[in-house]
């Protein structure tokens, strides 16, 4: 989070994931979103607060506050923000995409193919630096399944 605060994710009272910020210097942590909310990240100018929850990813102000529907079908690992943009990986066309801090509207800025496609779950599978120069994303080379037999099992 932007001027040293840090948000995570967690209301053990309600049983359900919000975010929450809290300054780098301690004090009481604030809740953030009311609805839910999993994976965060904060514009580097500290306007936006951008939110993952279900399959949306919403824009809202720091606080809270003015929260907008950026884009459906978003899987929560599978987006990020650089310097002046949100990026999102679209699984169905293997398109990265992207869109202005204060736009919705996304354009493709390249193709995957089967073979290159950011893969895998849980943790954040796309980055890049505020430069936005390049990204980095996850990619299984390989899986290994491993089928057991056991004789004399009762």
């Amino acid at each position: 989070m932007h001027s040293g605060s840090a948000a995570h994710s967690s209301d053990v009272n309600s049983g359900v994931a919000n975010i929450w910020k809290i300054h780098r210097s301690g004090g009481e942590p604030v809740q953030i979103t009311r609805d839910g909310g999993h994976q965060s990240f904060e514009t580097p100018d500290g306007r936006w607060l951008y939110v993952s929850r279900g399959l949306k990813l919403l824009r809202m102000n720091p606080d809270g506050s003015g929260e907008t529907v950026v884009r459906d079908n978003v899987f929560g690992n599978f987006w990020t923000i650089g310097g002046r943009n949100v990026f999102v990986f679209d699984p169905q066309e293997l398109q990265l995409l992207k869109a202005p801090f204060d736009g919705t509207r996304f354009d493709a800025v390249y193709t995957f193919n089967d073979a290159n496609q950011p893969t895998g779950g849980g943790g954040t599978g796309i980055g890049l630096p505020s430069d936005e120069t390049y990204v980095i994303y996850r990619r299984y080379t390989h899986t290994t399944s491993i089928l057991m037999l056991i004789e004399g099992f009762r």
